[in-house]
């Protein structure tokens, strides 16, 4: 978290040719540079570590688990793994938007998304 500290700052001098540029006391530290992630790849090696079958076995049967998924929801049904959390779809409604740039009104249509609700075990295990 980025806690903004109110310090009396040095004056910036210029950089070449009469360029200013902020000092690096006034750069604001960028929070999100990267966001760690894991990818399917990382996670079939997991799965391979852990059931000591190889990382291709481990890849089908991840691709398996989520073409399920992806079936499920696609017919309409809520997918539920207790523990984990569970997948439904959701309608969202037609609603009237605003462009930003021109303040100019927009009808944004009716949309089916995704939901994602975790579990009790994992907000517990990522608190």
């Amino acid at each position: 978290m980025y806690i903004a500290v109110a310090q009396e700052s040095p004056k910036c001098e210029p950089i070449g040719r009469g360029d200013y540029r902020p000092c690096v006391h006034q750069r604001r530290p960028n929070i999100n540079m990267k966001e760690k992630k894991m990818t399917k790849n990382q996670l079939a090696v997991f799965v391979s570590e852990k059931t000591a079958v190889s990382q291709k076995a481990a890849a089908d049967m991840i691709n398996t688990v989520l073409e399920g998924i992806a079936s499920a929801l696609e017919k309409g049904d809520s997918t539920s793994f207790p523990g984990f959390g569970g997948f439904k779809v959701v309608e969202r409604s037609a609603r009237e938007g605003r462009n930003p740039q021109t303040g100019e009104k927009l009808h944004i249509p009716a949309s089916k998304v995704v939901k994602f609700t975790p579990g009790k075990a994992l907000k517990q295990r990522i608190q």
